[in-house]
């Protein structure tokens, strides 16, 4: 979510989202100099003033995913 380049629709909505999250909460850190990305998510769960943006955002992300072709091995199939 914070850190995948293979969508520019992911990038677009991601530039979108930090833009929006820099201008309500200017004191966070900048999320690319953050080197655990999980926990600079989980940061801005744990924020009262950014947890609707990232809720708003990882819907998104869901959806541009959700059109991508998923790879699953073979062993991970169920079998009925």
């Amino acid at each position: 979510m914070l850190r995948c380049t293979g969508s520019q629709d992911l990038m677009e909505v991601r530039t979108e989202y930090l833009a929006t999250v820099y201008r309500e909460r200017p004191d966070l850190p900048i999320a690319s100099t953050v080197t655990d990305a999980a926990r600079y998510l989980q940061m801005l769960i744990c924020d009262v003033p950014t947890i609707d943006l990232t809720a708003g955002f990882a819907h998104r992300v869901l959806k541009i995913y959700g059109k991508a072709p998923m790879y699953i091995p073979a062993e991970y199939f169920v079998r009925t």
